[in-house]
Formats: C-alpha cells, structure tokens, sequence
C-alpha cells in the first residue's frame, strides 16, 4: 500500500459526490465504528473505511494515532499538556484529545 505525503490530494466519495481533500489540510480523523469522520479546513465528512485503514494509508511522519478513537495532524497541534487525568493534544481547530498511555510512550520517544 502506497502511503501518502503531506503535499498530496485524496479523493473520496462523499453522499454521491466526489470530493478532494489535501492531505496538509486534515486536522483529525475520528473513528465512527466502520465509518471515519475526517474533519479538514472548517468542514468534516464521513466515509465508510476505518481508523485503521487510514492509518495504515496515511501512514507516520504526518499523522499519529493519539488513542482507539482519533488519529491526528502533527503539524495541527498547538500544544501537547499533562494535566490531571492524562495528557491532551491541543489541536489548532480547538479540539482536544486525549493520548493513551500506550501511545504516550510512543509520543515520548518522537519527541526524544
């Protein structure tokens, strides 16, 4: 599987529409069971493939897989805190969510 870079463009069905999304754009990718959400610019759609999927598709050096529910943005955070209750990533979009430990780990040794 091709994995894609931060300068390109994905194609996706969308209520019968075809709609392009550039891949720098994407802020968040939510799981919805077999269905993710991805939010991108002030917009979100919902697509039938699953966190996983894009995961493996979208692959590491743009995007990181915070917990079970929600991959983000790297280059979309505006701050990483540790407060009581666990660590969160600050997204720009305003959105905030929590890392799991088994992924703060793996946060710990990107940022060394």
């Amino acid at each position: 599987m091709e994995v894609l870079n931060e300068n390109c463009t994905v194609y996706v069905e969308y209520r019968g529409n075809c709609v392009f999304i550039k891949i720098k754009d994407i802020s968040i990718i939510e799981s919805q069971g077999n269905y993710s959400k991805i939010y991108f610019n002030n917009d979100s759609i919902t697509v039938h493939k699953s966190l996983k999927y894009l995961e493996e598709k979208l692959g590491k050096n743009i995007f990181f897989r915070a917990n079970k529910k929600y991959i983000i943005n790297k280059n979309m955070v505006y701050s990483i805190d540790a407060e009581e209750g666990g660590t969160f990533f600050y997204m720009k979009i305003g959105a905030k969510i929590k890392v799991s430990r088994r992924q703060l780990v793996k946060l710990k040794n990107l940022l060394s």
